[in-house]
Formats: C-alpha cells, structure tokens, sequence
C-alpha cells in the first residue's frame, strides 16, 4: 500500500512531500491575494498583502513524528509568504501513536480539528466529518496552476459525492512520455521487485549489465538505463523460476560464516505485497481481462499464492522468523550477508555498503517481481493525479487566500526561491544564464548530503526539497518534479551505488496509474484492506503459511474464509466496489 511508505518511512522525500508534478506552463501564475472573495469563501479586504488580515492556520500531517522545521526568525520560506499572502502555519499536528481514525474522532470529539488536513487516497472519510469546504469552484478560479496540470475532466479520482472538498497535490507518472528524454525525471519506486546481489546471480550462472557499468553509460551518454539494458538472463519471471533460484542458491551457499544462509526474507507486512506475483492486493481491485471486482483474499488466486508462501516455509527457503523479527533485525541479518533475496531493508545504501567493502566491484540488483502465468498482474499501490491530497475547513476565515498559497506553492517563483534561497543570502550567481552555486564546496555540500554544512547553510533557512526545513513546505502541496531544481544546472550524474535509482526503474510497474486498483468508498468496504493490512497479516497468515500439511492448510484456509466474508461483510463491500468501478467507467461482470 501507499500508506506503509509513508508509516515506515522508506520513501522519506514522499513522507512530507507530496508528488506533484509541474510543467513549465505553470510559470506564468505566481498569484498573491487579488480581489474580495464572497461571504461563501472567506473574505479578502484587499489585494495588497500589508492590508491582509494576518490569519494562521493548523495543519494535520501524516505519520507519528513532526517534522524538524527552521526557527521562525530564520524561515525564508514562511517570511515570503507573510509578505505575499499575511498567512502563517501555527501548528503542526501528527497522529501521537494514534491510529489515523483515533485521531480524527480525538480532534471531533475535542471541536480542534486542523484547519488544513492531509490526506492519502481516501476522498471520504474527512469530507465525511460535514467540517470541510467544497473547493471546486475556488480552484477554478484561483488556482490556474493546478487547472494547467489537472483540468476539470480529469477530477472523478478525488470527489466525495460528485464534488471536489481536496486540493489535490497532483501526482505525475516519471515514465509519463513527455519526460521520456528528460534526464532529470525518472520514475518512482515501489515493491515490485526483490533484491539480490550480483555476485550471487553470477555464480549462478546469470547473465546481465552491471550496476556499474549501467551508472557509466548512463552518466557518458546522458540517457536514461532502459528495460532491455537493465534484464538479467535467464529472467526470474515467475514464481516457480523464483523458487528455483532460491533453492539453487541454498545448495550453492548453505552458510554463510558459519551460519545458515536465510535464502529469502520479507517484514510480515509485506506478505500482501509479495502476493502481487499472483495478481493481488491489499486494496480493492478491478481485474481488466476478467471484469470482476475482488480483495486480496477474495482474489480467484489467493488460495494459490498462499499454498506457494507455505512451500517457501516448509521447504526452508523463507525466513522462519520472518513474522517475528522486527525491522533492526532483518536490516542485520542482510547487512551480515545471511540473506539472499529480500523485499524490503530499512537501509539500502547501508546494505550495499556492506557489499562493496567486502567486493568493490560487487552491488545490489533489483529483478522484477515474478508474475504467475494466467494471473493479472494490475500492480501494488494503487496511484492517481489526486492520490495525496489538502482539506480545508469551511470555517477557516479566508478559504480562498489558502487555496491561492497551494496554487502559488506550485510556481516557478516559489520553487526557485525555495530551491535556491534569495539572491540576497548570496548562494547562487548567474553563469552562462544559469543559476549555478557560488561556493563549489557547497555544491559538493549538496553533492553529497553533507548535513553539517547543509543544516547552517540551507536548510536552517527553511530551504531545500529534499527534506521538511520549512513550516510552508511541511503543510502545502509542493513539487518533487522540480523544473528548477539545481540538478539541471550541471551534468546529470548517478553515483554506481545508488541502487534505487535503477531499482526504481524496475519497480515503477508496482505502480497502478489506470484506476485498476481502487480505495474503498465507504466504512463497509474499508474493514477487508483494514484486515489484511492489520489482524490478517499479524495474527491469521501464520496458519496459512507454517500449515504442517495440506489438510491442515484447507482446514484453516476455510476457516479464515468464512470469517472474512461474514465479518467483512465481504458481498457487501463488493457490491459497493462494484458500482464504485461502473461509475469511473469499467465494465464489471459479478
């Protein structure tokens, strides 16, 4: 799912960024405060920023833990938006510990709801409180930039009950073609993909381009690494192929200093994800060959993919403690080598570190997640242009002025102030008609992360995409597809150990941009994914996948079957999903 990313982490950029792409169009409207809005949608006294009424606003982000932000005196970004709009963030709020629900009813039971609200793929549940404002007629007229990017027609993805109530942060695919010469835009990562190393593929006999030669031609040629370059030979295209390689590689390496090798490893939560090799998912999906509407284990396959978890289990090849270890032990066990093949680590450039200082020339490899032939394969995360998403409460005083600070959010203006800071910080000079960084030391600062010289040089002014350094960026929809990033004043360069960016170009196909995979509309058809993603997983999938024989395995799997089309209300739901699919035009066969 879309929300583990954000819950564990593992896309920082995507946990407080939202992706939004921008084309240059959208240059042409850097819109401050203009003329007096309606009664309707919160009045503006004039047009000039000094003549505003200073107004604050809350903000509810996603997750547990808050951003670390710059000192108000220091906050470039927020300065320029007092002066532009007389607008400021008073408050940041996150979950506590609290599941997203127990926080919302805690904010409705307390009358302290936030003033604006993220959220993930879900067009119900805050629309549904009856506190938040229907936005659609203000974006029309105050929001150009977004309009640019995401017309009218296109906002079925993002209505509650035939209206638009979110700012949508419009999300872009990377592999979209007009980026497809654009060096500088690749696509984002998902699951669908297992790592292994490049060095056991070889002693198995495998054939491919080598991570390192692949970032050298990449790096020479200024071209994007293709699907045909980035093969391996024979493919492990299916599970049955996944299968034997696990089992060729625990013959060929059966310990590994002087401990037995883990052939292959996944966190417990993942073992939904996994099931995308045999078509299917934690959320609701339309399956486009058949016509039929199913979830995870109401899937015509989810039998099948959990007899193949047991096969893994029984026969030694899956992690006998992968239900129990927690995130610091899998990231150990890959970092010691132990393992094989593994899904997910909480460190990936940890773990080919580890590679490279036992083999200099060795790396990390990303295969394609293996599909079962006869299956549909629709992806992992379901995505589309409104998949992350604002809400603004009707009573805030000033509802078009917020929507007119997204709509600037989204600008060449704001994303070359902050991207490179204002000229008068000194970062930056003209060269050849383009920004370039004045001080190379600091353009290697950026190079490489450098956080001591970054943290009292950028980021301490509320600069910078690349992390939350600004209260503005933290609670507004902003651009991860930069076209004003810094990058493009010099060459593109892939350093040959980041992995991810060439897994990403593999695991991009986890990535559902044609609405096959859909969010429940309502609480009936949210209790399955809430399931799987919860109780399932953590508690009922052991007695599938650690079954002892296959009349155990038929016994338990009817068991859990009955309960979770009675207290999921399984038919229901489905039927729910059902019209939800019809309505966004797919023809459904029940």
């Amino acid at each position: 799912m879309v929300t583990r990313r954000f819950k564990r982490g593992v896309y920082s950029l995507i946990s407080f960024v939202l992706v939004l792409s921008l084309l240059a169009a959208c240059s042409k409207n850097n819109d401050t405060p203009q003329s007096q809005a309606s009664p309707s949608q919160g009045a503006s006294e004039s047009a000039s920023p000094e003549k505003l009424e200073p107004l604050e606003f809350t903000y509810w982000a996603w997750g547990d833990t808050p951003p670390t932000v710059a000192d108000d005196a220091n906050d470039l970004i927020a300065k320029a938006v007092e002066e532009k709009f007389n607008l400021r963030v008073k408050e940041i709020y996150v979950n506590n510990g609290m599941s997203r629900k127990e926080r919302l009813n805690l904010f409705l039971s307390t009358d302290s709801l936030p003033d604006v609200v993220f959220d993930i793929g879900d067009n119900t549940t805050i629309p549904a409180t009856g506190k938040y404002a229907e936005l659609g007629d203000l974006i029309k007229q105050y929001a150009p930039n977004l309009m640019e990017i995401y017309p009218e027609e296109q906002w079925k993805d993002a209505m509650y009950e035939g209206k638009l109530y979110n700012f949508p942060a419009v999300t872009i695919d990377g592999n979209d073609p007009k980026f497809i010469n654009d060096i500088y835009v690749n696509p984002m990562g998902n699951w669908a993909g297992i790592w292994v190393k490049e060095s056991d593929l070889k002693s198995l006999g495998y054939t491919f381009t080598s991570t390192k030669d692949l970032a050298k031609k990449v790096n020479e040629t200024q071209t994007k690494p293709t699907v045909d370059e980035l093969k391996i030979e024979p493919a492990i295209a299916t599970p049955d192929d996944f299968y034997n390689f696990l089992k060729k590689l625990k013959q060929a390496k059966p310990k590994v200093d002087g401990k037995d090798l883990i052939p292959f490893t996944i966190p417990v939560y993942l073992q939904p994800h996994f099931g995308a090799m045999f078509g299917l998912t934690t959320q609701w999906k339309y399956d486009p060959n058949s016509k039929q509407v199913s979830e995870f284990l109401g899937d015509p396959n989810a039998k099948a993919y959990w007899e193949y978890m047991n096969k893994l289990y029984s026969e030694g090849l899956l992690d006998k403690n992968f239900a129990i270890q927690k995130d610091d032990q899998l990231q150990e066990n890959i970092v010691q080598g132990r393992v094989g093949a593994f899904m997910w680590a909480k460190d990936i450039p940890k773990v080919q570190e580890s590679i490279t200082q036992k083999d200099p020339n060795d790396s990390l490899r990303l295969i394609p997640l293996p599909k079962q032939p006869g299956t549909t394969f629709v992806g992992i995360d379901g995505v589309n242009k409104a998949t992350f998403k604002f809400f603004i409460r009707k009573d805030f005083k000033d509802i078009k002025r917020l929507v007119q600070l997204f709509n600037w959010t989204m600008s060449q203006e704001y994303l070359e102030l902050i991207t490179w800071g204002p000229e008068e910080l000194g970062l930056w000079e003209l060269k050849d008609g383009k920004k370039v960084w004045k001080d190379e030391a600091f353009h290697q600062a950026m190079l490489t992360n450098n956080a001591d010289i970054l943290n009292e040089k950028y980021y301490k002014y509320g600069l910078g995409l690349a992390k939350v350094s600004s209260k503005i960026f933290a609670a507004t929809p902003t651009s991860s597809v930069n076209l004003w990033d810094w990058k493009r004043s010099y060459p593109f360069e892939v350093d040959p150990n980041d992995v991810a960016y060439f897994g990403n170009f593999i695991s991009n196909e986890g990535i559902q941009w044609n609405g096959y995979i859909g969010t429940a509309v309502s609480e009936t058809s949210q209790l399955a994914p809430k399931y799987i993603s919860g109780e399932f997983q953590q508690q009922q999938s052991a007695k599938l996948f650690a079954a002892r024989n296959q009349e155990e395995f038929d016994k338990n799997w009817n068991d859990i079957m009955k309960a979770y089309n009675s207290r999921m209300k399984y038919d229901d739901a489905k039927k729910e999903m059902e019209d939800y699919f019809k309505s966004i035009g797919f023809e459904v066969k029940q």
